[in-house]
């Protein structure tokens, strides 16, 4: 890789920030693989897709959740994500969750009461305060990505190209 060149999936571009950063980045990317097991994956596959769509992290929004596509994150309703206020095809779960989720990316301290009450009517208090972490986690994920212009292989996070593989290789 040359100076000032984007490193591209399956360059070892990724490997050399972890080192650098000893291992802190390799734990980090622990944290997002994990999150899945503790947040509901239809959820939180829809938000890190929005998240990666509004900060124009095109990697990050070519990946997928194989455990959100079990339940039912298909293609069609990725590509009705930007329509989410008003199209059918999202719950009014997935409308609170996406409204914070929006809130949280463009201004945290904009993250008031009536949104978080919002979440609290379709999750718990226990899975909403895990939910903005797995938010949180997604987002400084995908800016740190974009800032050191790399990203983690698919299966680190526990997730899979587009195309369902693996590898990481191109979608």
């Amino acid at each position: 890789m040359t100076s000032g060149a984007r490193p591209t999936p399956g360059d070892d571009a990724w490997q050399r920030v972890i080192d650098v950063a000893d291992g802190e980045l390799a734990r980090w990317s622990a944290l997002h693989a994990g999150m899945w097991a503790i947040v509901d994956p239809r959820i939180l596959e829809l938000c890190r897709l929005r998240i990666a769509t509004l900060l124009g992290a095109t990697r990050h929004a070519e990946l997928r959740s194989p455990a959100a596509r079990e339940l039912g994150v298909t293609e069609e309703l990725v590509a009705e994500l930007p329509g989410w206020p008003t199209s059918p095809r999202f719950t009014s779960r997935d409308r609170a969750c996406l409204a914070l989720t929006e809130q949280f990316v463009m201004d945290v301290s904009g993250v008031d009461q009536q949104l978080v009450d919002s979440v609290l009517e379709h999750l718990t208090p226990g899975e909403c305060y895990s939910f903005v972490n797995a938010i949180w986690a997604a987002e400084a994920l995908q800016r740190t990505c974009l800032v050191l212009g790399t990203t983690p292989e698919p299966a680190a996070l526990g997730l899979v190209d587009v195309d369902g593989d693996p590898a990481g290789g191109p979608s």
